[in-house]
Order: structure tokens, then C-alpha cells, then sequence
């Protein structure tokens, strides 16, 4: 009987023991399940965040190639006749352009003469000299306007490969600087054959000041052919001729742009600029 007692007592507490062993392991199951849980929805929340700053990112990156895609490109062409007699001017200008812009700049000179080595220490440039007199003869058939447009059309034969990924070719006469050059061709947009200064502008002349004019850069060599061939002599009267015609030549006009005074220099016509 004894033994039984005991037999009974031993089998209770087993199945005792065994009942709170099951509840333990359930109340510790519960809590790991709870555990996985808050951590799921922890990485679930961490993972959202994540994505929703790699969304920002990323949108952000496509925002900023819209703008750049949507903003044209321009080069700046310097134009000069690099005579002795104005080789310092034309080089104290130049250094003006290396060092105080980041334009890419190119040069094309008629005179046929070498600039100073010293030049490229500020930043790399691209020139191209030739001899206009072997074209125009001494002094220049027809004046400086067949100069002009001949200077012009030598630079794109020279550099249209490297042009050819750009939108615009802003052409300035080399005795110039202009400070105010990069915030004024901000407001210009892509798709125009033609940017003007903004004197000296008259469509009724008409006139347009060429001292800085931009060209649709794929389209610059039937620009300046269909310049030459317009009936007025002066280049400014054949550019504004073309203009006139706005169904086939658009252009955009940049704002005001002042020539600092230290730059400013007597023209031909002994005039002398103090904007453009």
C-alpha cells in the first residue's frame, strides 16, 4: 500500500511537472513569437525607410539630370587678328577668360601669329591661326565684315568636331571681357539658330551688334553661309536681315552685359563700348 502511495504521489507530481514544463515552453514560445514579430516589423520599418530614402535619392539624381539635360551647353569662341600691335591687349584678355571663367574657350586667330606659351598655365584652350590675307588680300576685300565671316567659318572648320556635343557657340571680338557673361547665358534655353547682345539691336534698321553673338552650334555652318550671301554689306545688317525672317531663324536676346573699365578700348570706328 505504502509503495503504492508513493507510485501515485511520484505519477502526480510527473504529470504535474510536466503540465508547468508545457506552460513554461508555451509562455516562452509566445515571447519569442512576440520578439520575431517586433523585430520583423522593425526591418519592415527600417526597410521602408530605406527605400524611401533610396527613392528620394534616386528621383533626386533624375531631377538633376533633367535640369543639366534641359540647360543648354555653350563654348565661347574668341576672335582676333593678332597683329604685333595687339598681342598684349589680346592676351591680357585671354588670361581674363581662363582665369576668371570656366567657359571652355577657343581662339581663332587671322593674323597667323602665335600666342604666348604662358597662357596655358592658367587652363587649357583650344586656337587656330591661318592667314587671311592669302583668302582677302591687304587690306581685306570688302572690309571687316568678309574678315569676320571668313574668321568665323575657319573656326568651325577647325573645331566642329569638338562642337558638335554642344548647343550654342558664343562668339566674342577678342579685345573683349564680359564678367556677367555666365549669369546671362542662364536665361537662354536650347533650340535657337542665333543669340544676340542686347545693344544695339534695331530689327528696323536693321541692326544687330555682333561683338557677342551666339550660333546653334549643329547648325553654324549654314548659319554663317546664309549670312555671307545677304544683300547689306555690314555683317550686323546681315545677321539683323536674317532675323527679321522669324519663321526660319529664331534667336534669344541675353540681358545687358557691362565691359569692365579697365577692358574697355577704342573700335575702328573709334567709338567705344562700355556694354553689349
Amino acid at each position: 500500500q505504502q509503495a503504492q502511495q508513493v507510485n501515485q504521489t511520484d505519477g502526480q507530481s510527473l504529470v504535474h511537472h510536466e503540465v508547468e514544463l508545457q506552460r513554461h515552453f508555451q509562455h516562452v514560445m509566445v515571447q519569442q513569437a512576440q520578439q520575431v514579430n517586433q523585430t520583423d516589423g522593425q526591418s519592415l520599418v527600417h526597410h521602408e525607410v530605406e527605400l524611401q530614402r533610396h527613392f528620394r535619392h534616386v528621383t533626386g539624381q533624375q531631377a538633376q539630370q533633367v535640369n543639366q539635360s534641359a540647360h543648354p551647353s555653350f563654348i565661347v569662341l574668341l576672335t582676333t587678328y593678332n597683329e604685333p600691335s595687339r598681342s598684349q591687349m589680346y592676351e591680357k584678355r585671354l588670361e581674363w577668360w581662363l582665369s576668371q571663367t570656366t567657359l571652355p574657350i577657343y581662339v581663332v586667330d587671322s593674323y597667323n601669329a602665335p600666342l604666348a606659351g604662358n597662357l596655358t598655365s592658367f587652363r587649357k584652350f583650344r586656337e587656330h591661326h591661318f592667314d587671311q590675307t592669302l583668302v582677302l588680300g591687304t587690306p581685306p576685300a570688302g572690309g571687316s565684315t568678309p574678315a569676320e565671316i571668313l574668321s568665323m567659318k575657319n573656326a568651325f572648320e577647325a573645331f566642329k568636331d569638338d562642337w558638335a556635343h554642344v548647343d550654342y557657340v558664343v562668339k566674342i571680338t577678342g579685345k573683349y571681357v564680359l564678367p556677367t557673361l555666365t549669369s546671362a547665358l542662364a536665361t537662354v534655353s536650347k533650340g535657337s539658330d542665333f543669340i544676340v547682345e542686347f545693344s544695339n539691336y534695331n530689327m528696323q534698321s536693321p541692326w544687330v551688334g555682333t561683338e557677342c553673338l551666339g550660333f546653334n552650334a549643329k547648325r553654324m555652318g549654314k548659319l554663317l553661309a546664309e549670312i555671307e550671301v545677304q544683300d547689306p554689306l555690314p555683317v550686323e545688317s546681315k545677321v539683323a536681315t536674317l532675323l527679321r525672317n522669324q519663321a526660319r531663324y529664331s534667336h534669344q536676346r541675353l540681358p545687358l552685359m557691362k565691359i569692365p573699365e579697365v577692358y574697355q578700348i577704342k573700335r575702328g570706328a573709334g567709338d567705344t563700348l562700355g556694354y553689349l
